[in-house]
């Protein structure tokens, strides 16, 4: 695991690195989950199935 140090702007926005979006396939206009457990933030991709998965 490897961590990075964000910064939280005026809006509340973070910026994801671009190391670790390029590490986890995440693009322009995915979806993340947030998750929270005291005070750790988990953010976790969310991936739609595909048209072709409800045909199967």
């Amino acid at each position: 695991m490897s961590a990075q140090i964000l910064t939280v702007s005026s809006k509340g926005q973070i910026s994801l690195p671009v190391s670790i979006r390029k590490l986890l396939s995440i693009n322009t206009g995915d979806k993340l989950v947030a998750y929270t457990s005291g005070d750790v933030i988990i953010l976790k991709t969310l991936k739609l199935p595909s048209t072709e998965e409800f045909e199967t």
